[in-house]
């Protein structure tokens, strides 16, 4: 313990003990105060080291709460003793205030990813059950597209894109984002995905060129949910292949989409194949 912690008043002056059962501050706050001279000692004994201050203090020390409860920094603290200049508090409002609204937009927008990943969670769980057929009608995509460099690589597209939607997410601050794959239309004859290209679906593009776009077109597709481990099993396609014989439909596009953002494993993200149905 240091020696001017001990809570005692001598000659109407206080120590850091006492102030500091006073003020509510901590005994370490109160020396660094006095150490960045914020508050100055009245009178210091030179056989104890014991550091004493008077009741003017106490206002200062409030003062200073205050003053950090509303987030000033240190040195506008400081500056603001130095110049005792309304016009320097109300500069320092303005500042302060300015800072709060940008946070207060980030943690908007903090709150909003949440919610959309909230949103994916639930819409993962139900993906989960799904487990046959189904057509449904999907509108327009608009997705950054580029030809696969490899037809069976699926973590190709990380290599390709990450650098582009990088900027893209970091100028729209959000987390939002789609993975997808355009398959060759020949791959269920080929007994396994083929990749033919890659994309990644955006709420907006404002860096991406209009060649790097690809319009994914609206209407009715046959889809089947898996797991990205399943989709690498074989029994799946003969399945496939039956049902689209059945329909007796002659696919023109052939997409593999993510069904929602899903970060705890790759091998259990949940991928819909889309077979567009010609009209």
């Amino acid at each position: 313990m240091y020696q001017d912690e001990k809570n005692e008043i001598k000659n109407g002056l206080y120590s850091i003990g006492a102030i500091s059962e006073v003020t509510g501050l901590s005994v370490t706050a109160i020396r660094y105060y006095s150490e960045k001279k914020l508050i100055v000692p009245s009178y210091i004994d030179e056989s104890t080291g014991y550091r004493y201050f008077s009741s003017r203090h106490i206002w200062k020390l409030e003062v200073i709460k205050m003053y950090k409860q509303l987030g000033f920094s240190l040195s506008d603290i400081q500056e603001l003793q130095e110049t005792k200049q309304l016009r320097i508090l109300e500069q320092i409002i303005e500042k302060s205030e300015q800072s709060i609204w940008e946070k207060i937009e980030e943690y908007n927008e903090t709150l909003e990813n949440l919610s959309w990943l909230k949103d994916q969670c639930s819409i993962y769980q139900h993906a989960k059950s799904e487990s046959g057929f189904m057509i449904r009608n999907i509108p327009e995509r608009r997705v950054l597209y580029a030809p696969s460099r490899s037809e069976t690589d699926m973590w190709d597209l990380a290599m390709i894109h990450q650098k582009k939607i990088t900027k893209e997410l970091q100028m729209q601050k959000t987390i939002h984002r789609c993975y997808g794959y355009v398959l060759k239309n020949n791959f269920l004859q080929q007994g396994g995905l083929k990749i033919e290209g890659e994309y990644i679906k955006l709420d907006n593009y404002y860096s991406c060129r209009e060649e790097e776009l690809k319009i994914l077109p609206a209407g009715n597709y046959l889809c089947l949910i898996k797991t990205f481990v399943e989709w690498n099993q074989e029994d799946w396609i003969q399945k496939m292949s039956e049902q689209i014989k059945m329909l007796k439909i002659e696919p023109d596009i052939m997409i593999l989409e993510e069904v929602s953002l899903y970060l705890l494993s790759l091998e259990d993200t949940v991928y819909e194949l889309q077979i567009r149905i010609p009209e």
